[in-house]
């Protein structure tokens, strides 16, 4: 078996993966300003200008305007509560790809029927179960640690469903905020 070739193919793939810088999606704006709604089948995602008992204005993102909503156009309010990356998935995903990469590796390495090449691998201990599960270990780790670097640059938007601020249908709403603490509670109170 030829484990330097395979070693620095995982080397170079390592060496591949495309990294980016974070950016703020909302345009220079706090991103705690942020909100999305949905209004008939449209989603629109801007700032919050003003909230009164005629309406919700946004200052909409694109295109670049302020509209006002009425409540009873509104069926579903969201505020920005940041960005989430996704490097446990990504991290899990690499594992499983760098042990079926080994197992693969030792599954063809069987497969080859040259005598020299086996008389090394015997001599070498290349063929115990003990140096192939060492083996799947090493290369499960290693893709787990690509695989956690290609999560953390896939990053998403995370919304939380808030109350429609000022309207006149409630009087009275409650919500909870996440943090990484816990958590809040929120009440709303509309005269």
């Amino acid at each position: 078996m030829k484990l330097p070739v395979y070693f620095t193919l995982a080397l170079l793939m390592l060496c591949s993966i495309p990294v980016r810088a974070r950016t703020d999606s909302a345009g220079g704006k706090s991103s705690a300003e942020k909100y999305r709604l949905t209004s008939g089948s449209a989603l629109y995602k801007g700032t919050l200008v003003s909230s009164d008992s005629d309406g919700i204005t946004l200052a909409l993102f694109n295109p670049s305007e302020e509209r006002t909503f009425s409540h009873q156009d509104i069926s579903k309010m969201e505020r920005f509560a940041g960005r989430r990356s996704h490097w446990k998935t990504g991290a899990l995903i690499g594992a499983g790809a760098g042990i079926v990469f080994t197992t693969v590796m030792f599954i063809a390495d069987e497969a080859n029927n040259d005598p020299v090449d086996d008389f090394i691998d015997s001599a070498m201990g290349w063929d115990s179960p003990g140096f192939k599960i060492f083996m799947g270990a090493i290369m499960g780790t290693a893709g787990a640690l690509v695989g956690s670097l290609v999560g953390l640059a896939i990053q998403t938007d995370r919304w939380e469903e808030t109350p429609l601020i000022g309207n006149p249908d409630r009087n009275v709403d409650l919500g909870f905020i996440p943090a990484r603490d816990g958590g809040y509670l929120t009440l709303s109170l509309s005269f």
